[in-house]
């Protein structure tokens, strides 16, 4: 029973602190150990279930900060995954968690903050996404300032949230900010900076500044094969993206080899 379980553990944390540090190193490790196998195509239902139980082990054995390294890593994976109905009341959970003892402005609640905005912004809360996203942003900002390179990802976020609910003007400012911090932060041809480019053009394909967006799509393009090669899973979006503008403005035989 749970209050069996809870007193045990409080006696053995007393009278045995070895033993209550052991036992909880055991339940991280079993339950860490499953997300870290995990690849993300193969991700389920179950792993939100892990993460939940693997948290609650970490509480006991790491110190706060640590404990937020490790659970954003695990929840960006799982996030991945869309496995998003069974991870929203983990990540409530830890938000909750990192509040009361970090406090409601402490930077590591961002995290959490921008994974349940994409979260609700993928089972259509649309409203409840954008005020958490606001939120991250306005901690950012009050503790380090306005051009902080952190900044520019939930920027980012928010515009590609704005976009999606037809605010475009809106979102063309913020993607424009982000993209202002990370090529100061980062140089010009940094893959964080392609991110941003190629969502810009996305935005510009879709309110017909085809002209505009087309060299986004080709420098974020260029930057992705610079990085990672001419074949690698990530640039197939982006080809994808091109290949769409191009057949828009009737450039078909670019367009189909971009498809192929």
């Amino acid at each position: 029973h749970n209050e069996m379980v809870r007193h045990l553990q409080q006696h053995d944390r007393r009278t045995r602190p070895g033993t209550f540090m052991a036992w909880h190193r055991w339940g991280f490790e079993r339950f860490d150990g499953m997300l870290v196998a995990r690849h993300v195509k193969d991700l389920t239902p179950a792993d939100g279930e892990r993460l939940q139980h693997a948290l609650y082990h970490a509480r006991q054995i790491h110190e706060p900060e640590e404990l937020c390294n490790w659970f954003n890593e695990r929840s960006e994976k799982l996030a991945e995954g869309k496995i998003w109905r069974v991870l929203g009341p983990v990540l409530e959970n830890h938000l909750q968690w990192v509040e009361e003892v970090l406090g409601p402005e402490h930077p590591e609640t961002v995290t959490p903050l921008n994974c349940l905005a994409l979260l609700l912004d993928n089972l259509a809360q649309t409203e409840k996404a954008e005020s958490l996203c606001r939120r991250a942003l306005k901690t950012l900002e009050s503790n380090y300032g306005p051009d902080h390179p952190e900044i520019a990802t939930t920027l980012n976020n928010l515009a590609w949230l704005l976009h999606t609910s037809a605010r475009n003007a809106e979102a063309e400012e913020l993607f424009h900010r982000a993209l202002a911090i990370k090529e100061s932060t980062y140089g010009h041809d940094h893959i964080s900076v392609a991110i941003t480019l190629n969502n810009l053009a996305r935005l510009l394909h879709t309110v017909a500044r085809n002209e505009e967006a087309e060299p986004l799509f080709r420098r974020a393009l260029g930057t992705f094969e610079a990085t990672y090669g001419p074949d690698h899973v990530s640039i197939a979006s982006t080809l994808n993206n091109l290949a769409l503008l191009l057949s828009d403005l009737q450039r078909g035989n670019e367009a189909e080899a971009l498809f192929r």
